[in-house]
C-alpha cells in the first residue's frame, strides 16, 4: 500500500493483485492443496471485498470529511450517539463492530452532522485496534475543527474474543478518549459521558 499522507490522512490504494496472491497462498496452505471448484475464485472475490469495502477508509481523508461549514458558527455542544461501525482487528484480521458515541464543544467552527458519521466510517474501514480508533476520532475532531474539547466512546464486540480457542466470550469492550476541556475538567468529562449515555444497559469491560 503506497502512502501519500501523514497519520489519519489518505494512505493510498491497496494493492489488489498483491492481496489476491497472498489470499491464494493462504488458502492453499490452509487447505493443504490447490484450489478447485467454486473456491478457485475466492482469492479474487476476497481481495476485491477488502479493497472496495473493508479497507476503503484508506482512500478517504478526514481533513476533507470534516470541512467546516462556511456560513455557520457555534459554541454549543454537538453530540452524535450510536453510530454503527464495523472494523477489522489489526492483530487477528477478524472483525469487531458496535457503536460510536462522540461529541465536541466548538470554538465557533462546526461541520455537518452527517460528516461525523462519515469520519467514523473512514477511520473504522482500516486495519485498527479499538483503542487507536477511539483516539483517532478525537484527534481528527481536534485537528480539523479545533474545538474546546472532544470526546469519543466506543462499545464493540470482537470476533477474536468469541471465535478463537475456548474463549467463547461475548463481552462488550468499552474504550474512551478525550481532549481539551473534557480531558482537563473531570466535571465536564462526567457531563459529556452522561450525555452520550454509553453502555447504560450493558455489562461491559472497560479499557479507558
Amino acid at each position: 500500500m503506497r502512502r501519500r499522507a501523514g497519520p489519519g490522512g489518505v494512505r493510498g490504494e491497496p494493492d489488489l493483485r498483491g492481496m489476491e496472491k497472498g489470499i491464494r497462498e493462504f488458502l492453499r496452505a490452509a487447505r493443504g492443496g490447490p484450489l478447485r471448484g467454486g473456491i478457485a475464485r475466492t482469492p479474487a472475490r476476497v481481495a476485491r471485498a477488502w479493497k472496495d469495502d473493508l479497507l476503503a477508509g484508506y482512500r478517504e481523508d478526514p481533513a476533507a470529511i470534516l470541512a467546516p461549514l462556511r456560513l455557520e458558527r457555534s459554541r454549543d455542544l454537538v453530540a452524535l450517539k450510536a453510530i454503527d461501525f464495523v472494523s477489522t482487528c489489526a492483530h487477528h484480521l477478524l472483525p469487531f463492530h458496535g457503536k460510536v458515541h462522540l461529541a465536541y464543544l466548538p470554538e465557533g467552527r462546526i461541520t455537518g452532522i452527517s460528516r461525523l458519521a462519515r469520519l467514523v466510517r473512514c477511520l473504522s474501514r482500516r486495519l485498527q485496534i479499538q483503542e487507536d480508533l477511539t483516539r483517532q476520532i478525537v484527534d481528527a475532531l481536534e485537528r480539523h475543527l479545533v474545538p474546546r474539547g472532544a470526546a469519543c466512546v466506543i462499545e464493540a464486540t470482537h470476533l477474536c474474543m468469541i471465535a478463537r480457542g475456548n474463549r467463547g466470550s461475548s463481552g462488550v469492550v468499552v474504550t474512551a478518549a478525550f481532549s481539551g476541556i473534557f480531558e482537563k475538567d473531570s466535571s465536564r468529562r462526567g457531563q459529556v459521558l452522561s450525555l452520550l449515555g454509553a453502555g447504560r444497559r450493558r455489562k461491559r469491560r472497560k479499557r479507558v
